[in-house]
């Protein structure tokens, strides 16, 4: 488990780093690799909205616990939190409907 959170970490800390010159980790809108960013690390951060079936914070292990709580506390869970936010809500998809 501590080498996966240090990977965990390792990539955090990247995103922080980014977020210090820019609101997105890849140009100057919101692409791919801020979604998967999101979307990766909601697991650990539950965001507000977050519905996927995992356990509850209260049921997760200790070891799992600590993990979460550490990195709801880092820089790049706001910027995560808030690109969650945005864009995972399905009336932010315009895709046309398919016919025929």
């Amino acid at each position: 488990m501590d080498d996966v959170a240090t990977r965990i970490r390792v990539v955090f800390d990247e995103v922080a780093r980014r977020g210090m010159t820019s609101p997105w980790l890849t140009g100057d809108r919101v692409t791919l690799a801020d979604l998967a960013f999101a979307a990766s690390a909601a697991p650990l951060m539950l965001p507000t909205g977050y519905t996927a079936p995992i356990p509850r914070f209260a049921d997760m292990p200790e070891t799992l616990m600590a993990i979460a709580s550490e990195l709801q506390a880092h820089p790049a869970a706001a910027r995560a939190a808030v690109v969650y936010a945005d864009y995972s809500q399905a009336d932010h998809v315009k895709s046309p409907r398919v016919t025929g």
